[in-house]
């Protein structure tokens, strides 16, 4: 009786002290799903004494929307969160149990901050569940949620997850966010203004962003879902579209309706989606624009994590190739960029290419056949070659006369039909299909059928 009534006492104090992290969990997981495991682990006492109740981080099992997830969810009211020894016993036990199983693990991050009087015994710990992080991709899906603070190598474990997804009241810094703000003149109070969603949003951190329980629980449901390749019932693959007059009229054309999930909202001229094609999941970069180093660094993401669950990629491509500017230069661009094809060199997934406009190193990278693309489509209209045709008239000039714009408009209509077209090239066996643009569906869906 005297072992019961302890052990109540025990549950008591526990639950006191993560109110708020409990409350989370219930509105996140299903009914009454959520198991906890190892809640009395507990390593050495805080500075002041006081024991680290449940170590500021509660694990278990549970299910959200019928997904079965191994998580953990830190409580920042216990000590800030702390990561400690024992916090990084609890996640490896819950990582561990989530690869043995072959179920999605979910880590939602709150804590300011390492176990200070653990010394090098909390660094160790860190390095564990980074190098878990690691192990886990190609096992199963990693969906990480900065729900609050993410400060130091707890950043880092975050961006090791195949997505991340952040919180309105979230922010993020590898270093002290005390110290990073000091350093330029801004508040420490003001983490969540400077080193917030809106900042993980523009440095492609972010793939998802939330403000409610109900929509972290929809996100991480959807993702899970096209993660693990599961299908859906399909729209008409048949469907012809009204228009087609852009890259994004070509990428809502191709997907079921309202399946497409843009991920990565950043300021890249390229975009990302997770998205359903007559039902099969498919992943869909498209591209509007020239292509920089931030392109680079998220097409070699994105490519990676569809490579890693064997999802089907579709790019849709409407570019001039590489931006021509001394910054993207400076920035190494080229080893960058080289980054990218080789991630889609080395990927083994079904892909399959759409082609608006398509100018030298945006051809290679996003439409070649011999970079990997299985099947490519190319619109009446595209242009495929080695340069614009704004750059291809610069080495005509010689040849300009006395109304050298004249001229110039000529040699672009010129150069355009004779090298550009894209039946010079379906000529070659580098395209597949030239259509109207229309059409878009249901050539995808049939490339798909054969693909899959």
């Amino acid at each position: 009786m005297d072992t019961i009534k302890r052990l109540n006492e025990n549950l008591s104090k526990l639950d006191e002290a993560r109110k708020s992290a409990l409350g989370f969990l219930s509105e996140l997981t299903d009914d009454k799903s959520f198991v906890e495991t190892g809640a009395f682990t507990s390593g050495t006492t805080f500075e002041d004494g006081v024991e680290a109740l449940g170590e500021g981080i509660i694990t278990g099992y549970a299910t959200v929307f019928g997904i079965p997830v191994y998580l953990f969810v830190q409580n920042f009211e216990a000590m800030r969160g702390s990561f400690s020894s024992a916090q990084a016993t609890k996640i490896k036990n819950v990582m561990d149990a989530a690869v043995k199983n072959g179920v999605p693990f979910v880590s939602i991050i709150d804590s300011a901050g390492a176990r200070l009087d653990e010394g090098a015994k909390v660094l160790e710990g860190y390095a564990k569940i980074i190098r878990l992080a690691a192990s886990m991709k190609n096992e199963v899906p990693h969906v990480a949620v900065i729900r609050g603070a993410a400060t130091g190598l707890m950043d880092v474990f975050a961006n090791v997850a195949d997505v991340v997804i952040f919180g309105t009241d979230g922010y993020a810094s590898i270093a002290a966010p005390s110290a990073v703000l000091a350093k330029d003149g801004k508040n420490p109070s003001d983490a969540k203004k400077y080193l917030g969603k809106d900042v993980a949003e523009k440095s492609g951190v972010a793939a998802l962003e939330y403000a409610d329980v109900a929509t972290l629980k929809n996100q991480i449901a959807s993702v899970l879902t096209f993660l693990s390749g599961e299908s859906k019932i399909a729209d008409n693959p048949n469907k012809v579209a009204k228009k087609v007059e852009s890259v994004s009229d070509a990428v809502g054309a191709i997907c079921d309706n309202g399946s497409a999930l843009e991920i990565s909202c950043d300021e890249a001229a390229t975009k990302t989606y997770f998205a359903y094609a007559d039902g099969a999941p498919v992943g869909v970069l498209s591209v509007e624009g020239e292509l920089t180093c931030k392109d680079f660094r998220k097409i070699k993401r994105f490519v990676n994590l569809l490579d890693a669950y064997n999802i089907p990629l579709v790019s849709v491509v409407d570019s001039d190739g590489f931006a021509a500017r001394l910054k993207c230069e400076e920035k190494g661009v080229a080893k960058i960029a080289a980054e990218a094809y080789t991630a889609m060199a080395l990927s083994e997934n079904p892909k399959i290419a759409v082609i608006k406009n398509a100018i030298g190193g945006a051809y290679a990278l996003l439409a070649a056949k011999e970079i990997g693309f299985n099947y490519t489509i190319a619109f009446s209209d595209a242009t495929i070659a080695p340069l614009s045709s704004d750059q291809a008239v610069n080495f005509y000039d010689e040849k300009l006369s006395d109304n050298p714009q004249k001229d110039k408009e000529e040699l672009k209509a010129k150069y355009t039909f004779a090298e550009g077209n894209p039946f010079k090239a379906a000529k070659d066996g580098y395209i597949d299909a030239v259509i109207d643009a229309r059409e878009v569906k249901p050539y995808v869906a049939s490339a798909l059928s054969m693909l899959l």
